[in-house]
């Protein structure tokens, strides 16, 4: 549906912290109008890390696949993110039937940023990974 020649963001996230650690919770598939609001959202979670270093842990469940605009438009925001302390990202793959297409779209981000990264699949998985 459109509203004035604009998609409705298609998505949903949550952002908490947990020590140096930033954890997004999500379900897809994101278009780019929804991947505009994260990057809003995040720049205020990010705020609090002060310059430090610190990690990210994000939670994609059932079919979490980016259209291409919102592909680039994320990458874009990895390299915020990085800019502004980011050393590692951890990402938990839940309830997907095209698990490996969404590692496929993430790790050609984090490879060709050089942003070292993992797959699980359960979040305690993950924290447990990442000491929390």
């Amino acid at each position: 549906m459109m509203t004035n020649g604009v998609f409705k963001p298609h998505g949903y996230f949550s952002i908490t912290v947990e020590s140096d650690v930033l954890i997004v919770d999500s379900v897809g598939p994101f278009n780019i109008e929804l991947v505009v609001k994260y990057l809003e959202a995040l720049e205020e979670k990010i705020a609090g890390f002060d310059g430090r270093q610190w990690r990210q842990i994000i939670v994609l469940r059932e079919d979490s696949l980016f259209t291409p605009d919102a592909l680039e438009a994320l990458k874009n925001t990895v390299k915020y993110r990085m800019s502004k302390g980011l050393i590692y990202s951890a990402v938990v793959i839940e309830h997907s039937e095209v698990k490996h297409l969404i590692e496929h779209q993430l790790a050609s981000i984090y490879k060709s940023l050089d942003l070292p990264h993992s797959f699980y699949g359960a979040l305690p998985e993950a924290k447990q990974a990442l000491n929390l």
